[in-house]
């Protein structure tokens, strides 16, 4: 996958940051966005949680996807979407025993619920991608590009060691660091470029443990904002003109 690392003077960060946060870069408003895609693993495991006002527009869509999968996903069939008589009342009845065995029962794995993010991920990403544009964007540290391209061994091992962590020492990592100006969340930022959704996938499967830490809703709101990028642009100077 390290051909699909690409320089990002390549792709106009300025220009989608300004977009994004406007020409005054509020410090407070970007905290606000900072955080990752965290499950509520003591109330509800498969509920997202929100810790500040600002992110909720990218979380609740996220959500509804997630819900999608949970609930509908499989449970009726190709033609789910238009169910009529009797498919309707079955798929009715499926669904409502469905919620009642995740409100009571459910206790997914965290592999599993990794997954159902994933897939919620790339169901947005069909909805908006272009054959032309198909970008992830991640927070990745130097040393963990630097440690992938060296050794696959250690990425397993950090995989494995991501795999320990519970959600509740993520939620407590994300309330104690140290927070990054936005200028030093674009410098860690790695801009990925795909001919295919199915080659983001195989990435996305990698990467979505970094996608449930710090900074993972600004990094998906950046990715689909750049595989966007040509429409919004066009909108953007469209606007400008008037």
């Amino acid at each position: 996958m390290a051909s699909n690392l690409v320089e990002k003077s390549s792709v106009n960060l300025n220009e989608l940051t300004s977009i994004i946060w406007g020409d005054n870069i509020k410090q407070d408003v970007f905290e606000r966005w900072c955080q990752g895609f965290i499950f509520d693993s003591e109330k509800e495991p498969t509920a997202l949680l929100q810790y500040s006002g600002g992110p909720c527009s990218i979380i609740a869509t996220v959500q509804a996807f997630l819900l999608r999968q949970l609930l509908f996903e499989s449970k009726c069939g190709d033609d789910w979407q238009h169910p009529t008589g009797l498919k309707l009342l079955l798929c009715s009845i499926v669904v409502a025993f469905h919620c009642l065995w995740k409100w009571f029962t459910l206790k997914l794995a965290e592999e599993e619920l990794n997954t159902h993010l994933m897939n919620s991920f790339m169901s947005i990403f069909i909805n908006i991608s272009t054959p032309d544009s198909k970008y992830l964007v991640v927070y990745e540290e130097k040393e963990q590009v630097d440690q992938k391209q060296e050794s696959n061994q250690q990425e397993s091992e950090q995989a494995a060691s991501e795999k320990e962590n519970t959600e509740a020492s993520a939620v407590e990592h994300t309330a104690k660091r140290m927070r990054l100006d936005h200028d030093g969340f674009l410098k860690k930022l790695n801009v990925y470029k795909f001919e295919t959704l199915n080659e983001m996938k195989v990435l996305l499967s990698e990467k979505i443990g970094l996608f449930k830490q710090d900074y993972g809703v600004l990094c998906f709101l950046y990715s689909l904002l750049l595989t966007k990028v040509n429409n919004i642009f066009s909108l953007s100077h469209s606007i400008s003109l008037y």
